[in-house]
């Protein structure tokens, strides 16, 4: 089995990342596998932290504009279907107010289908754009770094800081933000990844908040591209193992015991199909035992609970950003990669094996593991 990283070191075509080096290719990187010595399988160095994440959506007036056909709700369902059970999260919308979507809390199946329906509830009915007060309200209880959470907050709006009709407030907002916000969010270890959904939003202001905690900042000019961009989202602040898919067929083997497959579709494609190892074939309306099938406006999303072995073909258009998503026992734990880099500075990434939260160093099973780091540029 072929675990893959799929963090990006570049963002998709016809997005910006405002503080990604574009000279990558002078990057010196190194790649050493980390493997403990004796004895043959070695405890991994402790827990892993769980993952608490909060979305912030911009539902002020000018989203009537920038994101006419409301493909902000696909992404979010899309974003929130994806994070992994045990994961915390909630999601925020804000215009001249701060309201909770989607209550803090543990993801499970039921936190899952409240988030996919109060996706229906997003609009582009708010007065302002009080970024300041969303940022305050959704983390609120984030005051000190805390060793067992990975915390990430993802910002998504298409405007300035706008709280009233006089400038100077609105000025002093922004300054709040950066002065007292800001600094509070880096002393309790938050990452801020930001979105600008137009090219007259406060691109200083966001890519300040993503530079200053290592987040990723993005601008797009169409919302068309909402729903690849939180899948990204996702990939950044999620641990999720993926396998690779070639010509929309994947190898699972009897290690899985879950597998998601998110297929995207075009505009007039024929519905998604299924072709498991033994030949059988299904799609929504003729779902076997243990097959959970959501489908959106353009993405599918299937979930096989204990699949059989082999190879697995998804029937549908070809697309770079269909993933095969799995729950094993036998995952890769590689360095983090930073989304700030340098030209010509050096970054060790180290990557081991573990099963069962293990170390897997056996001679006899690492000779056959070939480790490749591929970099890729903008």
């Amino acid at each position: 089995m072929t675990l893959t990283d799929p963090t990006p070191l570049a963002p998709a075509p016809g997005h910006r990342n405002a503080h990604h080096s574009p000279a990558l290719a002078a990057l010196l990187l190194a790649l050493c596998l980390l493997l403990v010595g004796t004895p043959a399988w070695a405890a991994a160095d402790s827990a892993e932290p769980v993952d608490d994440v909060r979305v912030l959506i911009d539902i002020s007036g000018s989203m009537k504009r920038t994101d006419p056909h409301n493909l902000r709700r696909p992404a979010l369902r899309l974003f929130t279907s994806l994070l992994p059970k045990g994961t915390r999260a909630g999601v925020w919308t804000f215009g001249q107010w701060t309201n909770m979507l989607v209550k803090h809390g543990p993801v499970d199946a039921a936190w899952k289908d409240r988030a996919r329906k109060a996706a229906g509830e997003i609009s582009s009915l708010g007065l302002y754009t009080n970024i300041e007060d969303v940022l305050r309200r959704a983390t609120w209880d984030w005051k000190r770094p805390d060793a067992a959470s990975r915390r990430s907050l993802i910002l998504l709006t298409d405007g300035l800081v706008d709280i009233a009709k006089n400038p100077a407030e609105n000025a002093a907002s922004r300054e709040r933000i950066v002065n007292d916000v800001l600094p509070r969010l880096q002393q309790a270890g938050v990452t801020v990844h930001a979105i600008a959904l137009s090219s007259e939003s406060d691109a200083d202001l966001l890519q300040q908040l993503a530079a200053a905690t290592g987040g990723w900042f993005e601008t797009i000019e169409s919302a068309d591209g909402l729903e690849r961009l939180f899948l990204r989202m996702f990939e950044k602040v999620s641990k999720a193992d993926t396998l690779p898919l070639t010509d929309n067929k994947v190898n699972i083997d009897n290690s899985i015991h879950e597998a998601t497959f998110l297929v995207f579709r075009k505009p007039g494609s024929p519905s998604t199909t299924v072709t498991a190892p033994d030949g059988s074939r299904f799609g929504q309306q003729q779902l076997p035992a243990g097959v959970e099938w959501f489908e959106d406006e353009r993405y599918d999303l299937i979930t096989v609970k204990n699949p059989p072995p082999g190879e697995w073909h998804i029937n549908a258009d070809l697309d770079p950003d269909n993933r095969v998503m799995v729950v094993t026992d036998l995952r890769l734990k590689n360095t983090e990669l930073p989304n700030d880099l340098s030209v010509n500075q050096p970054l060790l990434f180290t990557a081991q094996l573990e099963q069962k939260g293990r170390i897997i160093d056996r001679p006899d099973f690492l000779q056959f593991v070939k480790v490749t780091l591929t970099q890729v540029s903008d």
